[in-house]
């Protein structure tokens, strides 16, 4: 439970930052920020710098921005406003989306100099330690554990590269293997056993690290370059899968959990909580909506600019709204579709080890139940979390189809979220979700993020209420 917390903070914290950031250099960039919230829900605390509202919310989970012009506001957004999105050069519309997977890797930059000024740089040395004892081999009936140092076999010195050529050139025999536990020197005997015909007592060992004490300027130097460093690393592994060089394995919030466990001390925990904003400010540049690289991509190629705005002036319309005609029947196939990602995901969680649901379990099957729930009445935010979880799903289905021969995973995940989005983007579906603007008639009615039944039209930059 602990390190759950542990994650959601670290998580919540930098991206509370990168919110911040993006606002910043929004303003920087002379556009109307309307909103900012840190959390969720009702306002708690409520601060005005000039047009802009800075709350922080009820529920310290997630936040978001609202840019006039480029997400719905509760305040008319008028097609001759210097500081609307869409009035702004296309360059300057791109940093705000940027400036967030730039801050993820920021964090890392700071936890790793952090780290590095407090233990030192880890560099590797020729001295062979044992990470990995295989359960009832001959090494660990032997007593060898995890940990230890091999300083010599049969008391000649081997090095990390020299181990398992001079096991295997006992041809069998027992060996005499002398490790260092602590302060203490031990000499174990171990007889090899035959594995494929090579003889071998069943150890993975690596290379010890050391640490390198330096100054705090060198410190931050290395510590920055590792984000830069980890995601050329990343960016080489991806290659090396695509073309069956290596082996992927990926795993999600309930991996990041278990992995975060099984660091002990401080330094692998900050070094694990470094690799994982590494990761995601490389993933967050991705050209893929809705991460921001794909909002990005999106503005360069016109999305939001003035040329997609009616030439009708924007109006505070109060309360209004249309009809939405009967429930189009072909929103069943949603509720299908969720019903088959949600036994889907309880299959993955009880297989592959089987394992208890957790928190993060629970969490995800409450929000899919969520979402069905929501779909029947038209929920308009229901729509807007259905797109951007789809998205999610078509591009981590893409990306696993690619890195497998698996047909039936690549039909059913992206050809699954692909025609659930091509649902949730018909007409008469957009206007059960109340997507209809009462003023231009258009699909561009959003709910206001930070006010119920509030409404504003991306298209024209009109506001209403329901």
């Amino acid at each position: 439970m602990l390190s759950v917390i542990i994650v959601i903070a670290s998580l919540q914290l930098a991206l509370s930052a990168s919110l911040l950031a993006a606002a910043f250099t929004a303003r920087l960039c002379r556009m109307r920020v309307s909103r900012v919230s840190i959390g969720v829900g009702r306002a708690l605390v409520v601060l005005h710098s000039g047009a802009t509202r800075w709350q922080l919310g009820l529920v310290p989970l997630g936040g978001f921005l609202q840019i006039a012009g480029r997400d719905a506001t509760d305040q008319i957004v008028s097609n001759d406003d210097p500081s609307a999105f869409q009035n702004r050069p296309v360059l300057l519309r791109v940093l705000p989306s940027l400036v967030i997977p730039v801050i993820f890797s920021f964090f890392a930059g700071v936890i790793m100099t952090a780290s590095y000024a407090v233990w030192g740089v880890p560099a590797t040395t020729q001295r062979a330690e044992i990470a990995g004892v295989v359960p009832g081999s001959p090494a660990e009936r032997g007593g060898l554990a995890v940990g230890d140092e091999v300083i010599a076999i049969n008391r000649a010195p081997v090095s990390a590269s020299e181990v398992g050529p001079a096991i295997q050139a006992a041809g069998g025999e027992p060996v005499e293997i002398t490790v260092r536990r602590g302060d203490s020197i031990l000499n174990q005997e171990v007889t090899p056993a035959f594995v494929d015909g090579v003889a071998r007592v069943g150890i993975q060992t690596r290379r010890m690290e050391t640490s390198k004490e330096v100054s705090l300027i060198e410190a931050a130097t290395k510590g920055f370059q590792f984000p830069l460093e980890y995601d050329q690393m990343i960016l080489r592994a991806l290659v090396e899968i695509y073309s069956d060089q290596q082996q992927a394995d990926f795993g999600g919030p309930v991996r990041i959990v278990a992995e975060f466990e099984k660091r002990e001390d401080l330094r692998l925990m900050l070094r694990f909580a470094a690799i994982l904003f590494a990761n995601l400010g490389l993933a967050l540049l991705l050209p893929m909506p809705p991460y921001p690289g794909g909002k990005a991509l999106m503005i360069v190629c016109g999305w939001r600019s003035r040329r997609q705005r009616p030439a009708q002036e924007a109006r505070e319309l109060g309360n209004a709204s249309l009809p939405r005609g009967r429930f189009p029947r072909v929103l069943l196939a949603v509720f299908l579709g969720l019903g088959l990602m949600l036994v889907s995901f309880v299959i993955q969680v009880r297989s592959s080890p089987p394992q208890p649901f957790g928190l993060w379990d629970i969490g995800i099957a409450m929000l899919f139940v969520v979402l069905a729930v929501g779909v029947g009445p038209g929920w308009p935010r229901v729509w807007v979390i259905l797109v951007n979880i789809l998205l999610l799903e078509f591009w981590a289905s893409a990306l696993n189809a690619g890195m497998r021969d698996d047909l039936a995973m690549r039909i059913v995940g992206c050809g699954g979220a692909a025609a659930m989005l091509l649902v949730l983007a018909l007409s008469p579906v957009r206007r059960w979700f109340h997507q209809e603007c009462p003023a231009c008639h258009m699909l561009g009615a959003r709910p206001v993020w930070s006010r119920r039944h509030s409404f504003g039209c991306i298209r024209c930059g009109s506001c209403w209420t329901e």
